[in-house]
């Protein structure tokens, strides 16, 4: 006698299955293996109603009564099925007892999860009636396994809601977004209850179905649109650091095989997957020793395990501090930086972010910052069991200043709850003693010493290989390059970077004798490197002297990074100059040159240090200073004040002549004058030790800045005379005694140098008349450098200039323009 067949599940059934349990955690899993029936919920429901009886706060429970009796018919429908799974059974009433225990303790979102079961409630069919028919009917049956997943979509939005840290907090600004999507599941059951009623055929619970999901990928795409949206509005709002270029940028520099020392250190290991014993890393090195490289190779190590879905892991934040990046090497910079991380990949805060910062103004503080980071830390992981891991490198290259006001939010971060048990923070710099007060006690500490030996002779050997191979040195010297590694990995003190200056200088041998003088007398430590690329320089003819001397000055002293293009322009600059004259530019070639391998081009031409640590030597006692802090601001003041008296900014310019300066370059410096010149006049003013050395300073203020932009302060008869002395009190006390004057002499230029762009733009219509637009793009990057057309996308939307193009979309244009210009060599340009 063969045994009765048993019932099959419906594919929908199976499909809601397997989709809410991939949307839980281990923690998830657990709570619901253990089955829960309906006694269990009604007997919550009563508990709860007595409960809120004696805090005199009754919240009317019978709201959830349709849902659960609802519930109740629904299961007794489909106990043929439940036989075959109990699990079917226990995704029924296990969530709803769940969501009613987490909600009840705060009275507006309970209020909330009761209204929306009351609307579910009152949409579920009257199941008992097809009870009977059930069995013996696929096409109710179909319809009644959309149901199951129905329900179970709306367990799984609540209960992700629900079941995130600190949920409550952001309540009243994420349930708005949730109600869309509780919409579309409501509108699912009715229309699945109307088929049900109407006993409807197969043709049209199959369109019924396609409907359904139709309606699903609507809902989704709609949603994608509106989070785009916001992601996008939240980026402009925070202009954060792009640190995934910067990881990426150390990470190619990396030699194959090297860094997984870090990996498998006890040290580290115990920080990932330890307990609470190791909350801080703190890997500490000399200048050069390749932390950089080693902080990438974390980040990367959590990226793939994040990839590889690695249930420890909740977020991964990094920031690389860099002095190459003053405008982004802040405190602020750091917390905007963690903030947008965050709500990239948990794209569920930026509902929080947009709602409660971008849709009123808010000025951007450190202040509220850190209030911002510490509330999306709170609710950023949904179990304890998840950890968020924070990754900072070069933290000795942040400003001390910026230190000061980093390192006590990251100690409390540390050491308030909830962040102490799920975040773990590791750092790489140096050992600064303020860094070592502020960490030590708390962190293990992790030294770089000797334990990147291994890696730095594989550095060596492969820069060795390529060495013989530019030299061709292979066949006539084939012990060269042993000698070369032997010698390099023997000296190299656990430093990196004194190995690449070094192959630096063996590049430069002209014989095998040099290669081998250079070994014989290889320099000690990073100091004596670089002491000896200086006396390179020293030894230069006066001009390329002078030039070298110029490039140091400006790349060290300046606000911010800058390209070739704007230091040729800055350094052509002599007094009297009324335009760039280009018998003054230094040649590209030679700016790229002049000083060795102390200076480096990153990017396409932006010019950099080759080290923090360089940017030090320079400005210390050790080495002269080679370069006088005093002298440099003094030089690029005058040289940003000389500027402002171009002609290129007089009121009564004719068009031609616009066009003319336009074309020469004469706005290529004008975005770092306009936002820098003030810094370098009162750093100038500051750091003097001798007045006398001021006078031309105070002249051209008064001639080309006070005169010439701000005609309404200088008239005021008997303010300004001909002495240092009183420019320079006029000047200090308009910048720190009266905001509103600042704010005048700051904005003045701006009008100024502003109504000249657009004179500028009206000549250029002419152009864009008679040329072809490639012409004017050329025309463009004369008149402007790519950090001021950056800057006008940032802050004007191409309103002053594109317009008068006549192009449409300004915006889209000028974009355009800034991604031609970044694309183009213009030196042949006449």
């Amino acid at each position: 006698m063969s045994l009765p067949q048993q019932p099959q599940i419906p594919a929908a059934i199976d499909r809601a299955l397997s989709r809410f349990q991939d949307s839980l955690d281990s923690e998830g899993r657990k709570i619901f293996s253990n089955v829960t029936t309906e006694n269990d919920v009604r007997s919550l429901i009563e508990s709860l109603e007595a409960e809120q009886g004696l805090r005199g706060c009754l919240r009317n429970l019978n709201r959830v009564k349709p849902f659960i009796n609802g519930l109740s018919q629904y299961a007794a429908v489909i106990e043929v099925f439940v036989q075959v799974n109990p699990q079917i059974l226990s995704f029924i009433w296990g969530p709803i007892k769940l969501l009613l225990q987490l909600s009840s303790k705060f009275t507006e979102s309970f209020d909330q999860l009761l209204d929306a079961c009351q609307k579910i409630g009152e949409n579920l069919p009257r199941f008992m009636r097809f009870a009977g028919i059930f069995k013996c009917s696929d096409r109710i049956q179909n319809v009644i396994a959309l149901l199951y997943d129905d329900i179970l979509e709306f367990y799984r939005r609540t209960l992700k809601f629900f079941r995130r840290r600190a949920w409550n907090m952001f309540f009243h600004l994420a349930w708005s977004d949730f109600q869309s999507r509780f919409g579309y599941i409501v509108d699912n059951i009715r229309r699945h209850q109307q088929l049900i009623d109407s006993e409807a055929c197969a043709e049209n619970i199959d369109q019924a179905y396609r409907a359904r999901e139709l309606a699903r990928e609507q809902l989704e795409e709609s949603l994608r649109q509106v989070q785009m949206k916001r992601r996008k509005e939240c980026a402009n709002w925070l202009s954060p650091a792009d640190v995934e270029t910067d990881k990426d940028t150390a990470l190619r520099v990396k030699t194959p095989g090297t860094t997984e020392w870090l990996l498998r250190t006890r040290e580290l290991k115990d920080w990932m997957h330890g307990g609470q014993a190791v909350r801080t890393v703190w890997l500490s090195g000399i200048p050069g020793a390749g932390k950089t490289v080693l902080s990438s190779s974390v980040v990367e190590h959590f990226q793939m395990m994040q990839e590889a879905a690695q249930s420890t892991i909740s977020l991964v934040l990094y920031f690389f501090c860099s002095y190459k990046q003053p405008d982004k090497n802040t405190c602020l910079a750091m917390l905007r930086s963690f903030i947008y991380q965050i709500i990239l990949q948990d794209e569920q805060l930026i509902s929080y972010v947009y709602k409660e910062f971008i849709g009123s103004p808010h000025l951007i503080t450190v202040v509220m910052c850190k209030k911002v980071l510490s509330y999306l830390l709170g609710s950023c992981a949904p179990s304890g069991t998840s950890k968020t891991f924070m990754i900072i490198d070069g933290l000795d290259e942040l400003p001390e200043a910026e230190r000061d006001e980093f390192l006590p939010i990251m100690k409390n971060l540390l050491t308030k709850e909830p962040f102490d048990t799920v975040l773990r923070v590791f750092i790489a710099s140096q050992d600064l003693p303020d860094i070592s007060k502020a960490i030590s006690r708390k962190s293990t500490r992790l030294l770089v010493g000797d334990k990147n030996q291994k890696d730095i002779q594989k550095y060596i050997e492969l820069a060795t290989d390529d060495l013989v191979e530019k030299l061709e040195l292979g066949e006539e010297y084939p012990e060269i390059g042993k000698q070369i590694i032997e010698s390099l990995t023997e000296r190299a003190g656990g430093m990196f970077l004194w190995v690449r200056l070094v192959f630096h200088g063996l590049l430069t041998s002209a014989t095998s004798e040099e290669i081998d003088k250079t070994l014989k007398n290889l320099p000690v430590g990073l100091e004596q490197t670089y002491e000896r690329i200086l006396d390179r320089i020293r030894s230069l003819s006066q001009g390329e002297r002078a030039l070298a001397m110029k490039l140091l000055q400006w790349i060290t002293c300046s606000t911010r990074l800058m390209t070739l293009r704007e230091l040729q322009v800055a350094i052509g600059i002599q007094s009297g100059d009324l335009t760039v004259d280009k018998g003054h530019k230094p040649l590209l070639a030679k700016l790229r040159s002049v000083c060795g391998p102390i200076v480096e081009i990153v990017g396409e031409d932006t010019v950099v240090f080759v080290h923090f640590s360089a940017k030090e030597y320079l400005l210390s006692e050790h080495s002269g200073p080679f370069v006088d802090r005093e002298a440099a601001h003094l030089g690029i003041a005058i040289a940003s004040t000389t500027y402002m008296g171009f002609t290129c900014f007089d009121s009564d310019l004719c068009d031609e002549d616009a066009t003319r300066y336009v074309l020469n370059g004469d706005l290529q410096l004008l975005e770092y004058v306009l936002s820098s010149w003030v810094k370098h006049v009162l750093e100038a003013y500051r750091c003097s030790k001798d007045p006398s050395q001021l006078d031309l300073l105070s002249s051209l203020l008064q001639q080309n800045v006070l005169r010439k932009h701000f005609k309404q302060v200088a008239s005021q008869p008997g303010q300004f005379s001909n002495t240092s002395k009183e420019v320079y009190s006029t000047i200090m006390q308009s910048f720190t005694r009266n905001w509103d004057l600042q704010k005048d002499l700051m904005t003045g230029a701006t009008r100024t140098i502003h109504w000249t762009l657009e004179r500028f733009a009206g000549s250029f219509s002419k152009f864009w008349k008679a040329f072809s637009k490639d012409y004017v793009t050329l025309a463009v990057n004369r008149m402007l450098s790519r950090s001021y057309i950056s800057f006008m996308v940032r802050n004007y939307s191409g309103v002053v200039i594109i317009p008068a193009l006549g192009l449409k979309d300004s915006k889209l244009q000028l974009r355009e323009i800034a991604t031609k210009v970044s694309m183009t060599d213009f030196t042949n340009v006449q």
